[in-house]
């Protein structure tokens, strides 16, 4: 049977850059998408302006306080010196493309230089992160407890100082097949800890599909928990048990994939970024086509401006 979702049409290149090959196409684009309402001035909120271009770049006068806006400013690509072609260039190669594109990939295909790549890419992935931040499970959940990355020497497994700990988590649908995922990163695999993840991204009363890890107990007073042990079983509930979890194990294996062979080697610091980036692209599976133009909207109409310093900080 064909995988629908895995052949869908999506949008080619060709029809990427035919939309979107030049500065005037990519501004009208925007320009559709943040004032297809009407137009607010930044200032004095008035409705009327004058419209004009200067130096490749739309610019609107206000009729009632003469303040003049710009497109982009108030958005996520307010003060950026780059053209909008190359900003929707790299876009696109994050939302379409499977594996997305490291900084080095998007140093080459769009001529900049790594640290341009890097803000770029850094600015692209908290709008994604903003979003996933708001996102819910429900349905049947399965969970499980994770750990990235580490050096090879040290204590291995649980307690390693060597290794990130995160909570994983995927909604399914009444046959087992994933429908949401989220992932999110913890000190420790506590009580506390795991609470904390299930009230922010799990809905009350969902059934969720656990181990039979303690911190996992937490989750008995506002859902429908099922533990189950994997160990000290005979072999075939051995494997019975573990195909309970196929969809959270294949997930898990996924990510893991992506981030060593996209990425190689990431920063724990930026880790939950590079989450929110596999998650917002699997999330938004079912419909390819549409991801651009969601990105977009959201950029220029729910995204507060975001300086590379606050990134640095960790403050998105």
């Amino acid at each position: 049977m064909t995988n629908k979702i895995q052949f869908q049409k999506g949008l080619s290149l060709e029809e990427f850059i035919r939309n979107f090959r030049n500065e005037k196409q990519c501004a009208e684009y925007l320009e559709k998408l943040r004032w297809g309402r009407g137009f607010l001035c930044n200032k004095c909120g008035g409705e009327h302006y004058t419209r004009h271009w200067k130096d490749k770049r739309l610019f609107y006068r206000c009729k009632s306080c003469r303040h003049r806006n710009t497109l982009i400013s108030g958005t996520m690509f307010e003060n950026t010196k780059l053209p909008l072609t190359k900003w929707f260039l790299a876009i696109y190669l994050l939302t379409q493309t499977k594996k997305g594109a490291s900084g080095v990939d998007l140093k080459r295909k769009l001529g900049v230089n790594k640290d341009t790549a890097w803000g770029m890419r850094q600015k692209i992935l908290a709008v994604m992160k903003s979003r996933e931040d708001e996102q819910m499970l429900d349905n049947q959940v399965q969970i499980d407890d994770v750990y990235y990355g580490g050096k090879l020497e040290g204590k291995s497994g649980r307690g390693s100082e060597n290794k990130q700990a995160f909570l994983a988590a995927v909604s399914t649908d009444g046959f087992g097949n994933p429908l949401k995922v989220k992932f999110q990163t913890v000190n420790s695999f506590s009580k506390a800890e795991v609470s904390c993840f299930a009230k922010k991204y799990i809905k009350e009363g969902t059934i969720i599909h656990s181990d039979a890890l303690a911190a996992f107990n937490a989750l008995n007073e506002n859902y429908e928990h099922s533990k189950t042990v994997m160990n000290n079983e005979s072999k075939e509930i051995q494997k019975k048990n573990f195909k309970k979890f196929n969809a959270i194990n294949t997930l898990i294996s996924n990510l893991k994939n992506f981030l060593r062979g996209t990425h190689h080697d990431v920063s724990n610091k930026y880790l939950n970024k590079y989450f929110a980036e596999f998650q917002y692209r699997f999330n938004r599976r079912f419909d390819l086509r549409a991801i651009l133009d969601r990105f977009l909207y959201v950029s220029v109409n729910y995204f507060k401006p975001l300086t590379l310093n606050r990134i640095k900080l960790g403050a998105a």
